[in-house]
């Protein structure tokens, strides 16, 4: 996905169609070489393949910049009137939920993550012994 020798990256975007997801490529230019190796050594220090890392690190901070956008509008709107007070104090709670949840999937990311790792090792071992 990402080779220093470039300038520019692949990145892949997945959407369901009939129930299936569906693999799509996107290219992002102009990423420095150092910000690539240190990418690379991040994924690496978690076990996983760059591309994943980095699909999983934008999604999370695209989620970030959407809630800190719909926070600041929600009391942008509350400043206005009494009566948007309380749909904004809701889209509010529902954006902590949100951000609640997100943590939590990315929680539970990591748990899988680390079991796979786990196998892996397990299975190396296994496959060492058996040669």
């Amino acid at each position: 996905m990402l080779d220093a020798g470039h300038q520019a990256s692949d990145c892949v975007h997945f959407e369901e169609e009939e129930g299936r997801p569906v693999r799509r490529q996107y290219t992002l230019k102009g990423i420095e070489s150092d910000t690539i190796n240190l990418m690379r050594a991040a994924a690496g220090q978690e076990g996983m393949k760059i591309n994943s890392w980095v699909s999983m690190r934008l999604r999370e901070a695209a989620m970030r910049a959407l809630d800190e956008i719909s926070t600041e509008k929600s009391k942008s709107n509350s400043d206005n009137s009494d009566s948007s007070s309380t749909i904004s104090d809701l889209l509010f709670e529902m954006s902590k939920q949100r951000r609640e949840f997100e943590d939590h999937v990315r929680r539970l990311e990591r748990e899988i993550h680390e079991l796979n790792s786990g196998q892996r090792v397990i299975l190396t071992s296994i496959l060492k012994l058996t040669t």
